[in-house]
């Protein structure tokens, strides 16, 4: 499986929105290359890149309605789920915390 089927698995519900080359372009701002192998180091990039692509659908809603056909998509609770994918995914290394210097005593 490579990286861009995996992605397309993890995001079957908002894929059909997106081309494939939208889908490359989104792989690539994570550093991933949509024809390389899946692998298990990959998956939490795979995530935060279905991240983005929530948010970057969720900025774009537009809720339809006409007559008795309507269609309402809750915007919030994408955004939410980009947020709890980002929260379980994102890791920052000790030289991404901002370190106190100022405070004489080395405290981070």
């Amino acid at each position: 499986m490579t990286v861009l089927e995996r992605l397309e698995i993890i995001a079957i519900q908002i894929k059909s929105i997106f081309d494939e080359t939208q889908l490359t372009q989104f792989l690539a701002a994570k550093g991933l290359n949509a024809t390389d192998e899946w692998t298990e180091d990959a998956e939490s990039k795979i995530w935060l890149t279905y991240a983005d692509m929530l948010e970057v659908f969720a900025s774009n809603i537009q809720n339809y309605s006409q007559g008795e056909i309507s269609e309402t998509i809750d915007r919030e609770a994408l955004l939410e789920l980009a947020r709890n994918i980002r929260m379980r995914y994102l890791s920052a290394s000790r030289s991404e915390i901002y370190y106190n210097e100022e405070a004489g005593n080395g405290e981070w």
